[in-house]
């Protein structure tokens, strides 16, 4: 056995190719296609190349295991370990080419451990062609061989099957029985990080009636507690297999196991298993519900989720299981299997279209019921999704691959795009990035130009701020950066009401809103009983045409049907003045108007001044001072009239035309006090208009704005008399000023 590095001379095909449309829904819905590697190696007869097994290390480099014709014989197969870096730019590969007169050489399994060490599982003819021993190998992420782990379990011990938890390694495949009817029997072994066999294994099984090569362990896992799931097949007869899951303890204690026959013997095979953080795990396989294993084989898929845990009766449980088939009597087998963070599963396989054509198939499931959340159904040449392993947001694909001659090695890496934004997951620093956010920048966050928390793709607004969103006509366009909010086809600035699509303005002045239907239109804005050009909405007379829609008193009717124009409550025919609510008619006859106060009231017509019955209108003497309005100088006042007796005084100072009762005289000169300057006079003087006699000097001697008067008398009277004088003739002249 020989290692090459062989990336320099193999024909890579089908490089970084466009994604495929993916199905309706779940993770696979918008799942991005990285790269497509295809390997046709041409070999010695361009034979057959087969990528068997594929697993993603922590960087997102991608190994692909599995095997190619061999250049150097024909008739034989070269075991192929490839590694790919995340952009799919081969990194290094090994190629274990058969040596001299040997048979074989295949790669069955890869897993990756929790330091970035790659774990092979495979076979070897190499040591004594036709016999074959399981290759179990470590290498480090630069492809340096960390530790072999071979064994030979008798002549036919080839390894399908290979699982890491941490850096524990599970191996499984088949071994040799015995010999008389050349037996196969169940092998499944386990090692530390370090390569060495873990105490209790390996661990066979040997089923009592085993014809050749029919115990098979094709798929190995652990559980969080080191306990080991192997499945595959025992067999009942050379044409009766049955599917067998078998569970051992940590120290290889054998647990349980679960067996399944289908309607008919014939094969049925579980294939391959996958552990969920519970523990509950599931297993994939097939079941042949045609008649026998040959013309009539039937093959459909068939999935069982087993629960960790045992019934009262240490019984395994089956907690939910499908089966799968496209149509009626096509034979689909199913041999993937990957659980995700989670806890729901990928699971590949291959079915056949309507003219028979093998096409690969991948399912994501719900681990909860087995709902197939999406799917993927190649169309292009791949023929089965041989294995699957996700990591992260990277989902890679082992498949074969049908170029219409032979089969090449085909490995494929995608990107799960949970916000279906364009933008991988793996680096989406948005998951939750809105469907409607097609405008996104190279992280997968949407972009949003006002910063106001909506992305472009969302916002009604981009490039206006507006967080709520608030958008009243629900149009295209948020009320912010919407100049028509209600959609009633009147811009806001003109807009009565910008909100409501049913108010908006009255252009041709008809009285009716033009937006009465939803819509400005004022040509249909109402009907109009009475043609006169204003709809009956807004017309206040609607079966009497009135154009100008004249309303006097501004009630609901206008003058032409309203009976009242004015709103006195005297109807028109019988109103004085039908347009003045102040007057209407005098139906008590009291000489005032009934509607002096804007309403017919015979009893509250006017006002009565001096109390007496007689509203002032028709009272000759309004103020009841005895004196006729005509001759009354304050026809209103009782206490003002005239002055008949020309003494200064009104007559009425007392309420009533009395003009000897018009004020106090103290000194009976005919001048009331009120307008006497010298209420002193005898009362035989004779007096001027002032109340003074001639004998009487008048002076401001006191400053008060009035002459006063005194009387001459006593000692140097001549004296005093002409001084005194003198006095008054100065102050009369200036009352005369």
């Amino acid at each position: 056995m020989r290692w090459t590095g062989v990336g320099s001379r193999l024909a890579l095909v089908g490089l970084l190719t466009a994604a495929p449309a993916l199905a309706q829904a779940g993770d696979l819905d918008n799942a991005i296609e990285r790269w497509t590697k295809t390997i046709d190696n041409g070999g010695y007869l361009n034979g057959n190349d087969v990528a068997m097994s594929v697993a993603i290390d922590s960087t997102g480099a991608v190994y692909g295991a599995g095997y190619l014709d061999s250049t150097t014989d024909g008739w034989l197969q070269s075991g192929y370990l490839v590694k790919y870096d995340v952009t799919g730019t081969s990194a290094w590969d090994l190629l274990r080419e058969p040596g001299a007169s040997a048979g074989n050489e295949r790669n069955s399994g890869v897993a990756v451990d929790s330091g970035d060490n790659v774990v092979y599982a495979g076979s070897t003819d190499s040591q004594s062609y036709p016999h074959t021993a399981f290759v179990v190998e470590s290498r480090d992420w630069e492809g340096n061989l960390n530790w072999n782990g071979n064994q030979n379990d008798g002549p036919w011990s080839p390894a399908y099957d290979v699982a890491v938890v941490g850096t524990d390694v599970y191996a499984a495949g088949r071994g040799f029985g015995a010999w008389g009817s050349q037996e196969m029997q169940w092998y499944i072994i386990a090692y530390d990080g370090s390569g060495t066999l873990h105490s209790g294994f390996p661990l066979t099984y040997n089923n009592s009636i085993n014809p050749v090569g029919s115990d098979v362990t094709w798929g190995v896992a652990s559980d969080g507690d080191g306990n080991v799931i192997g499945v595959g097949q025992i067999g009942l007869s050379s044409s009766n297999l049955d599917w067998h899951v078998r569970k051992y303890n940590s120290s290889g204690t054998f647990q349980w196991s679960d067996t399944f026959s289908g309607a008919t013997n014939v094969h049925d095979v579980a294939a391959k298993v996958a552990v969920d953080s519970n523990d509950d795990f599931l297993v994939v396989g097939y079941t042949n519900k045609g008649t026998d294993n040959g013309d009539n084989l039937d093959y459909d898929w068939r999935l069982a989720k087993y629960a960790a845990d045992v019934d009262g009766d240490s019984n395994p449980v089956i907690l939910w299981e499908k089966a799968y088939e496209s149509a009626a009597e096509r034979s689909e087998t199913v041999g993937a299997v990957v659980v995700d963070d989670v806890d729901n599963f990928y699971v590949g396989g291959n079915v056949r279209d309507g003219d028979g054509n093998q096409q690969a198939r991948l399912i994501y499931v719900d681990g909860s019921d087995g709902t197939v959340l999406s799917e993927k159904i190649w169309s292009d040449g791949a023929t089965s999704v041989h294995r699957v392993d996700v990591r992260g947001a990277l989902l890679a694909l082992a498949l074969g691959y049908d170029n219409g001659t032979d089969t090449d090695f085909q490995i494929a890496l995608y990107e799960l795009d949970e916000d279906a934004d364009g933008v991988g997951d793996d680096g989406d620093l948005c998951l939750d990035t809105p469907d409607c956010a097609t405008n996104i920048d190279g992280d997968g966050c949407a972009i949003d130009t006002d910063s106001d928390l909506s992305p472009d793709g969302c916002d009604n607004c981009p490039s206006d701020a507006n967080e709520d969103q608030a958008n009243n006509d629900l149009d295209s366009l948020g009320d912010v950066c919407d100049d028509d909010d209600d959609n009633d086809l009147v811009v806001d600035t003109d807009d009565s009401h910008p909100f409501d699509e049913t108010q908006c303005q009255d252009l041709d002045a008809d009285g009716c809103e033009d937006c009465v239907g939803g819509t400005a239109d004022p040509a249909a804005d109402g009907d109009d009983t009475d043609s006169d050009g204003i709809c009956d909405v807004g017309d206040n007379c609607v079966d009497v045409a009135n154009a100008d829609q004249a309303n006097n008193d501004l009630d609901a009717s206008g003058d032409v049907c309203d009976g009242d124009d004015d709103n006195d409550l005297v109807l028109d025919g019988d109103d004085s003045h039908p347009l003045d609510e102040d007057q209407c008619q005098d139906l008590d006859a009291d000489g005032c108007d009934d509607c002096a106060v804007g309403t017919a009231d015979p009893t509250n017509d006017g006002t009565d001044t001096d109390s007496d019955g007689t509203c002032d209108g028709s009272d000759t003497d309004d103020d009841g001072d005895g004196v006729l309005d005509a001759d009354d100088s304050a026809p209103l006042d009782a206490t003002a009239c005239r002055d008949v007796d020309a003494d200064t005084c009104d007559d009425c100072s007392s309420s009533t035309d009395d003009p000897s009762a018009d004020g106090p005289d103290e000194d009976s000169d005919g001048i009331c006090d009120s307008s006497d300057a010298c209420t002193g006079t005898a009362a035989s003087a004779q007096v001027d208009g002032d109340g003074c006699s001639d004998a009487q000097l008048e002076d401001d001697d006191e400053a008060d704005g009035e002459c006063g008067c005194a009387t001459s008398g006593g000692a140097g009277h001549a004296m005093w008399v002409l001084a005194l004088m003198a006095a008054c003739l100065r102050c009369r002249d200036r009352r005369r000023v």
